[in-house]
C-alpha cells in the first residue's frame, strides 16, 4: 500500500494501493502502462452521512474532553493559589 506520493518508499514487485489521491504523483498518469493494475482505496468518508457522524462524535468528544480538562486546570491553578498563599504566611 502506498501512503505517500514518495516513490522510494512503493514496493513496485507488486500490485500498488494508493491510500488516497495524495499518494499519486503529479507527474503519474493512473492510465499509464505501468500503473493501470493500480487502484487507489475508497474514502470511509465519501458518504454525507459518514461525515456528519464522525463531525458529531468529534464534537461530543471535544465537549467532554474540554469540560474535564477546564476542571482539572481549574483545580491546579486553585491548589498553586494556595500553595502561594501558604508561602507568604
Amino acid at each position: 500500500m502506498a501512503t505517500t506520493a514518495i516513490e522510494e518508499f512503493w514496493d513496485k514487485t507488486s500490485e500498488i494501493m494508493f491510500l488516497g489521491p495524495w499518494c499519486i504523483p503529479d507527474k503519474i498518469c493512473i492510465e499509464s502502462d505501468d500503473y493501470t493494475e493500480n487502484k487507489t482505496v475508497p474514502s470511509p468518508w465519501y458518504l454525507p452521512a459518514k461525515r456528519i457522524d464522525a463531525y458529531n462524535y468529534c464534537r461530543s468528544l471535544y465537549e467532554m474532553t474540554i469540560t474535564k480538562l477546564s476542571i482539572s486546570l481549574t483545580s491546579f491553578m486553585e491548589f498553586l493559589i494556595l500553595i502561594n498563599i501558604g508561602v507568604f504566611l
